[in-house]
């Protein structure tokens, strides 16, 4: 049931990616104006980042469900390093160690996070453990006593190393790359 439910999950966040990721490119320009009318430059640079990230969504879709599916069977532990190393930590290493001459030269480092994320992901729910270890789990819990309140510890155990990689590691490097490409002007 997992594995179908997987395989129906990715068929369809992939389709649509890819749409919102063709109205993207295709509507960059206008999307962009919403936000900012005034100034070309901006609606210029916005169109071209629009139109260089939006093909590139469907990459990304393995990584949400995959990390999702995992999560879910009790293995919140090793997706969380995943994410941080190949999201937060490869992003910061990126802008530290490959100066940007341009703009894309420092968008380029999202789709490869992607993509290096996805595999690993990938790889890692292939081989299986993740399950055998889940079910194993579960098999433990119920024969508790208290099976609901360990359940719900473990549920606010998982939710908050969860939270806490989303926050340290995914979005401080998203909003400091993007802080960093407007504040520092690029020669």
């Amino acid at each position: 049931r997992m594995h179908r439910a997987f395989s129906f999950s990715v068929k369809v966040t992939t389709i649509v990616l890819l749409v919102l990721g063709a109205a993207g490119f295709a509507f960059a320009e206008p999307v962009v104006t919403l936000f900012r009318r005034s100034d070309p430059e901006v609606i210029r640079i916005g169109t071209e980042i629009l139109q260089f990230i939006c093909p590139l969504w469907a990459t990304f879709c393995f990584v949400e469900i995959l990390s999702s599916s995992i999560r879910a069977c009790g293995d919140s532990f090793i997706p969380t390093v995943i994410t941080a190393l190949c999201i937060g930590a490869f992003r910061i290493c990126w802008i530290i160690f490959y100066p940007a001459k341009t703009l894309f030269d420092t968008l380029i480092c999202f789709p490869i996070s992607w993509v290096m994320t996805s595999a690993l992901f990938l790889i890692y729910y292939l081989q299986g453990s993740w399950l055998k270890k889940s079910l194993k789990q579960r098999e433990k819990l119920f024969q508790k006593k208290n099976w609901f309140f360990t359940a719900l510890y473990a549920d606010f155990i998982q939710s908050f190393i969860f939270s806490f990689s989303l926050f340290f590691c995914i979005q401080f490097p998203v909003d400091k790359t993007l802080s960093f490409i407007y504040v520092i002007p690029h020669s």
